[in-house]
């Protein structure tokens, strides 16, 4: 999902698409980067393309924070949390009818990964959406707006 949002995002600049894209790729490529599940031989070409393809995402969504391009807007984490949790159900239903795993939801890879510190299946399922909060909430730190930031910016307006 995060992919196809970030070539959409690159396409056409849309506010509401960086603020759910913002937070799938630097908080969930990232930890795929920092975490890959590790059973195809290193130099493969899937291996390859995996790094890749992570890799390229957060250069992008870099770039349009860096470039002054996009920034999360107030209400963004809230709204980035509530498509993810919509999109695990879509995706659990999807999962149970063509029995696969996506999103990881039935169960954990089989290497190690974050995945195995957070408690059994179902469990680590809330454990997930947790750190995700968590994550998302740091991710947007740098872009809070403090009462003097409104201030300044309605002084500014007049």
């Amino acid at each position: 999902m995060s992919l196809f949002l970030i070539i959409y995002l690159l396409l056409i600049t849309n506010r509401a698409i960086f603020d759910l894209t913002y937070y799938y790729v630097i908080a969930g490529a990232s930890m795929s980067l920092l975490t890959p599940n590790l059973s195809q031989p290193l130099l493969s070409f899937i291996s390859v393309q995996y790094f890749v393809n992570h890799g390229l995402m957060v250069t992008a969504v870099l770039f349009l924070v860096w470039s002054k391009q996009a920034r999360p807007r107030p209400g963004s984490v809230a709204r980035a949390m509530l498509a993810l949790n919509i999109y695990a159900v879509f995706i659990g239903i999807f999962n149970v009818i063509f029995k696969t795993n996506y999103m990881y939801l039935f169960a954990k890879p089989h290497s190690e990964t974050l995945f195995t510190i957070l408690g059994p299946w179902p469990w680590y399922i809330v454990s997930c959406d947790v750190v995700a909060l968590i994550l998302f909430l740091l991710l947007y730190l740098p872009f809070r707006q403090t009462k003097a930031d409104a201030s300044k910016l309605k002084g500014q307006a007049q």
